[in-house]
């Protein structure tokens, strides 16, 4: 395994499955990763866990059945 260091001074790094990604819009449509990182930035908070709660409700409330429709899961370090 390759092990690369970076200081994040106070920026944060971001993980998540295709369960984000392939979300849909409003429009029905995948949100894909320009969407992913779109919707990201759009919740930012400097409060890491009420960031990742926004970004679910964002995906729960546009979705059509009021249900994610694929396992989420997004990790905020920093």
């Amino acid at each position: 395994y390759k092990i690369n260091k970076q200081v994040l001074n106070g920026n944060k790094f971001y993980v998540f499955t295709d369960g984000l990604s392939e979300s849909l819009n409003a429009e029905g449509q995948e949100i894909g990763i320009e969407g992913s990182v779109k919707m990201i930035e759009d919740s930012y908070s400097k409060d890491s866990k009420k960031h990742l709660s926004d970004v679910s409700k964002k995906i729960i409330k546009n979705s059509k059945s009021g249900k994610l429709s694929d396992d989420l899961t997004l990790i905020s370090i920093g």
